[in-house]
């Protein structure tokens, strides 16, 4: 039976689509007419709000560049951000399905480029104003977003996709430091049993009345400033979404409360092999900024350390996912998983099976041929030289074609319906894969912050609002614990830990490989086909290195980069931190998982698979640690 549609897509599989599949999905449901065709997504009005702004972002990026493919007409981005954000009641429900023809493509990435800095500048400043640490300064902004592969590896450990380098990704960095940052303040608050309902919600409200303001969505801006209360559905709803991926995160024993917390935080850190001397505070707003961030650092641990463990659980399964595919037989020469996930290899599956139809239609005609010069020559025989032999003979030849040439198409399509089957499979698998790369990365980014925290922290301010001793500026404490300056207040970008009025500089990428991720071993990217047993032999691949780019050591050099003291590095830089590398397929080491000290009761029980990732992690659930 024929389908009756187009496949029908939820808000979360366009979240999960890479860059060039987004692209795609965009480019194929462009109608003639230049408009876009968004019937066929299901969940729009149960999108979360924290990824509202996220998935108007992505599907804007994807606009452009099908729109740009295109070489005719764009899209009206305010009506993408209009649907996404709370599309405004006059507009009906069948001009936010159909994006209008607006722009040329030049104007519209010109604008999008606009839009997207005046973005990242508020995010900016709402991160610093949270007590966040941005991943560079925002007098960089215009240059990154002019050259954003110079910046890739500065960027990388805030990319969902950290191999990616499309021109796009810094458009979402300072957002998705925000949200992770925002996660860990909620957490760090329930952990030690402070949570404020009323306080989160007022923060929520605050936050979307800073994102309707952004998006000039002036009619939920006036709802929402009329009735702070309407949007608690919404804040009720992502809270219980945070707490159900953080569920677990880190267990806390003796009936919980602040002394088992720390002594938890204590015991993860120590489990990756930082054992730098600290004190959590019951109040966090009285700690400083150093202890602040070294609790930031168990976070994303416990993050790691999820990933890890949700990679392990998936890895059976696709061990056998992979050696069912290899048994087929379907595989040629050279095909790895990696090439098979490929825009071209699909591509090219796709055009073998094309001409494996169009081979069986000319087949096809060419037999009806055939059969119409037999029947004109039994109708009329002087009209025909072909005698009864000749005919037989064609007959049989045309139907041995048709014949070949159908097995050829059943053969192409059974090849290309078992690879598409492994990958929709296995897609959970890679997406661990690429979510235990990013934390990888991200962890170490933020061990590099540690020595640079406490050298800014060491640092005496200038007249001009840099620390001073003896300054009579005025001292305030903020949410992120860290201190507020009042009166000879310090730049934000100085607040963030980054800038400073006399030059300002990214947050430092310490160049090291690093040990491994405790509990896992690389296997190598290149699975071949022909191996009996499915995948090869584990191959640990090089750790990537961090190849900083001649702008970018320019940039550090003229603005006087803090080189931390080798003390204060040296404890941070023992810890297991995991490799720059992405672990592809990671084999298990059984024996020694994830470290000794680890090991020890944290068997989990698989409950949830989700792909979705918060923050920009896995999704699981686990039963706590006793």
């Amino acid at each position: 039976m024929a389908p009756s549609g187009p496949p029908k897509f939820s808000v979360g599989d366009i979240l999960a689509f890479s860059d060039p599949a987004l692209t795609r999905y965009m480019t194929e449901h462009r109608r003639p007419d230049g408009r876009f065709e968004l019937d066929n997504i299901d969940g729009w009005d149960t999108l979360p709000a924290r990824d509202r702004a996220k998935l108007a972002e992505r599907l804007r990026a994807g606009a452009a560049k099908a729109a740009e493919a295109a070489r005719r007409h764009a899209v009206d981005l305010d009506q993408v951000t209009a649907r996404l954000l709370g599309a405004s009641t006059n507009n009906s429900a069948s001009s936010l399905r159909c994006l209008q023809v607006a722009q040329t493509p030049k104007d519209l990435e010109k604008r999008h480029v606009e839009e997207s800095r005046e973005h990242q500048t508020a995010f900016y400043h709402w991160l610093v104003a949270q007590g966040g640490r941005p991943v560079y300064p925002i007098s960089l902004l215009d240059e990154v977003s002019t050259n954003p592969h110079e910046y890739h590896e500065l960027l990388q450990p805030w990319l969902e996709y950290p191999d990616s380098r499309e021109a796009h990704n810094w458009m979402t960095i300072f957002q998705r430091q925000l949200t992770n940052w925002e996660y860990f303040l909620a957490w760090r608050n329930e952990r030690r049993g402070i949570y404020d309902y009323d306080a989160e919600h007022s923060l929520y409200v605050e936050r979307m009345k800073r994102g309707y303001a952004l998006y000039h969505l002036t009619q939920n801006l006036a709802e929402l400033e009329a009735d702070p209360s309407s949007d608690k559905k919404g804040f009720d709803s992502s809270e219980q979404r945070r707490r159900r991926e953080q569920y677990g995160l880190l267990e806390v024993g003796d009936g919980g409360g602040f002394p088992a917390y720390a002594e938890a935080v204590t015991k993860r850190l120590a489990e990756h092999g930082f054992t730098q001397t600290f004190q959590l505070d019951p109040d966090p707003a009285q700690q400083d900024k150093l202890t602040t961030w070294i609790e930031y650092l168990c976070f994303g641990y416990c993050w790691l350390d999820r990933c890890i463990e949700n990679l392990r659980d998936l890895q059976p399964e696709y061990d056998d996912a992979w050696k069912q595919l290899v048994d087929t037989g379907v595989l040629k020469s050279g095909e790895t998983e990696e090439r098979l996930r490929t825009t071209e290899s699909a591509m090219r599956r796709q055009s073998e099976e094309d001409a494996a139809a169009k081979e069986v239609e000319l087949a096809r005609s060419a037999a009806g041929a055939v059969l119409a010069a037999k029947d004109q020559a039994i109708k009329d025989p002087g009209s025909s030289d072909l005698t009864p032999e000749a005919c037989v003979q064609m007959i049989k030849k045309a139907h041995t074609r048709l014949d070949k040439a159908t097995a050829a198409l059943k053969r192409v399509k059974r090849r290309g319906n078992l690879i598409t089957d492994f990958i929709r499979g296995t897609f959970g698998h890679k997406r661990a894969r690429r979510d235990l790369e990013h934390h990888g990365l991200l962890v170490r980014w933020m061990l590099e912050q540690i020595p640079l925290i406490e050298a800014e922290s060491s640092k005496p301010r200038t007249r001009e609002g840099r620390s001073q001793a003896g300054g009579g500026a005025k001292r305030r404490r903020g949410r992120d614990g860290g201190d507020e300056t009042t009166g000879d207040r310090p730049p934000a970008g100085e607040e963030a830990g980054g800038p400073t009025p006399d030059g300002e500089r990214p947050t430092k990428r310490v160049k090291s490989e690093g040990p491994p991720v405790p509990g896992i071993s690389a296997a190598g990217r290149q699975r071949s086909p022909i191996s009996p047993g499915g995948p090869s032999s584990p191959v640990t691949p090089a750790p990537r290195q961090f190849r900083r780019s001649a702008r970018i050591a320019a940039l550090q050099t003229s603005s006087g980069t803090v080189e931390a003291p080798p003390q204060a590095v040296k404890k941070p830089r023992q810890s297991k931190a995991p490799p720059v590398s992405s672990p592809p397929r990671a084999q298990v080491q059984q024996p020694r998982a994830l470290s000794t000290a680890a090991s020890k009761g944290r068997a989990r029980t698989r409950s949830d698979r989700g792909d979705r990732s918060r923050p920009k992690g896995v999704t699981k659930r686990r039963r706590p640690r006793r």
